[in-house]
Order: structure tokens, then sequence, then C-alpha cells
């Protein structure tokens, strides 16, 4: 049932060593017309993926190959390279990140990547990254050859001088969502990512900049660029050092974003503060957030929280989580 005309989607449905080789079978039959492979949050693992690969080798005709969140090492890369070489003609989607690849892993994954010239969306990443000279010859070819993307996801050891050296590549696409979460990016990265988002400031849809060391400073001085962004619905925060001391400017990027859906700020600490009726505020008066995912409630103030849960607006989701 999961083939739906020419996709075999199961978007985080956990699946066992068994559902694995009943989806090779599956695959090996239909080959030669299935388009989409999607299996982003089903921790199939190597096993799993011992399983599919047989099957998935066949494929020639991929538009769409998504393989987050599996839990896959290095094991496998060097197939998958094989995978993305034997769809280089026709994928457009090729999400890889998120998963528990060495930077010599994610490097073997991705040495044909910049054969797919049609690549509109692309999504990098290892676990625990830091060696940034494996991460640039890694994105170098990608960001240089795959011209239409649209879509791009870095989770790799960037820190300022790997920013400095992607940005200008970065600034030759036209990108709609720009995902750079995890990168060790700290306030010295801030001038070359303002300079990113103003580049991209017409047509940016969705910013990641989660699990960075912005600080409230960092934030401060994004702001001008980030309010310029007129189209963009989606704002991910988690994790960048922000305390209540960015209250003020959050509430501006609420009022200020004309269509903004969701914010997210878990992994930051919102103490007391004098603008916290500023930013509830904002909130309440939104005309597009309908989610705000704030940090666990030991990291809010208990009347910022209580501000919040106490907006009457149909339609808002506010959530505390860690």
């Amino acid at each position: 049932t999961a083939l739906a005309h020419t996709g075999i989607d199961l978007v985080k449905i956990p699946l066992n060593l068994a559902d694995c080789y009943a989806i090779g079978t599956v695959l090996r039959l239909y080959h030669n017309i299935v388009k989409t492979v999607d299996f982003r949050g089903c921790r199939i693992g190597d096993d799993g993926l011992t399983a599919i690969l047989p099957a998935l080798l066949q494929t020639q005709a991929l538009t769409h190959l998504t393989l987050i969140q599996n839990d896959l090492s290095d094991k496998h890369a060097e197939s998958l390279s094989a995978v993305v070489h034997n769809n280089k003609s026709t994928l457009l989607d090729l999400h890889t990140a998120f998963n528990n690849f060495t930077d010599y892993g994610a490097a073997q994954v991705n040495q044909h990547t910049h054969l797919c010239t049609k690549l509109v969306s692309v999504a990098v990443g290892t676990l625990g990254s830091a060696n940034q000279e494996t991460t640039l010859r890694t994105l170098r070819p990608i960001l240089t050859h795959c011209r239409r993307l649209r879509s791009v996801l870095v989770n790799l050891f960037l820190c300022v001088d790997g920013l400095r050296e992607i940005t200008p590549l970065l600034e030759t696409l036209d990108i709609e969502v720009l995902s750079l979460p995890g990168c060790s990016l700290s306030t010295q990265c801030v001038p070359l990512l303002a300079r990113l988002i103003g580049r991209h400031s017409s047509r940016l849809l969705h910013l990641f900049l989660s699990h960075n060391s912005l600080t409230d400073a960092g934030l401060f001085d994004l702001s001008q660029s980030l309010v310029a962004c007129s189209h963009l619905t989606r704002l991910f925060l988690q994790e960048t050092s922000l305390s209540a001391q960015s209250l003020p400017v959050l509430a501006m990027l609420i009022r200020e974003l004309p269509q903004l859906v969701k914010l997210r700020l878990e992994e930051n600490q919102f103490r007391e503060s004098d603008a916290e009726a500023e930013f509830s505020s904002a909130v309440a008066t939104s005309q597009s957030l309908n989610e705000l995912q704030m940090p666990g409630r030991s990291h809010v103030s208990p009347s910022l929280c209580k501000s919040l849960e106490s907006i009457p607006k149909a339609g808002l989701v506010v959530s505390f989580r860690y």
C-alpha cells in the first residue's frame, strides 16, 4: 500500500528488518517506474538498508530520494553514491543528512551529487562533523555545478572560515530554503549570514539556523536583514544561545514578517524580562503566526508562560518543549 502511483512514501513509519525486505521486493519489481523513495524518519539502520539496497541500485529514474534520520553509518556510503550516480540525470531531491555518517562517509555518499544537474533540493550532513576541509570538498562541487538548487540544507562543520568560502557560491543560487543547523556558527558568522539573507530576501521562505551560537547580539545584528524577508514563513532558532534580551527583537520580527507561520525557539532561556508583554502582544496580534514552539517551562519565566497560554487567538498553537 506504500506504493502510490510511482512513489514509495513511508515518512516517519518505523520499519523493522522484515519490513525492509518486503519493501526491497516491491522496489525490485517496480524499479523501472518508481520515481520517489522517501524513508524520512523510518530508522531503518544499516541492516534495513542492506535489505533495500540491491533493489535501490537497480533504479535509474528516481526524482526524489530521502534517507534523513535513518541511523545510517558509513557502511553503505559507497553503494549509496552508486545509487546517486545511476539516477544522476533525473534526481531533483537528494536528502541524506541527519544520519551517522562521518565526514568521510558523507563525502563518499555525495561524491557524484554534483553530477545531478537537475537537483533542486539537497540535504548533506554528518554526525559530529569536525573536518572542515572534508566538509568543503563535499560542498564545493555541489554548490558549483547544481545550478538549479532552491533548497540547501548543510549540517556540517563550517565555522566562520567555511561559511566565508561557501557564501559566494550560495549567493549565485536562487535559494528559497536555507538550512544551516549545527554548523558551528557563531557571532563572527553574522555578517556573512546577513549578506546571504540579504541576497535571498526577496524569495526566502524558510530559514533554519538552529543549534548554532548566534547569541542575542547576533540575532540583533541579523534582524535588519531578516525583516526584509517579506515571504518568510518559517524561522527556526532552537538552541541558538538566546535569552530574554532577544524578546524585543523577536517581537519585532513577528510584527514585521507578514507571512511568518512558524517560529521555533526551543532550547533557549527566556527568564523574567520587561519585554514579555511586548512579545506576547506581537504573538497575539500577528495575522499569520499559528505555531510557536518555546523552550521547556523551566527555561521560560512563569509570567511569560501564563501570558502566552492565555492568548485568545483561534488557530494559534503555543507549546513548551525541551
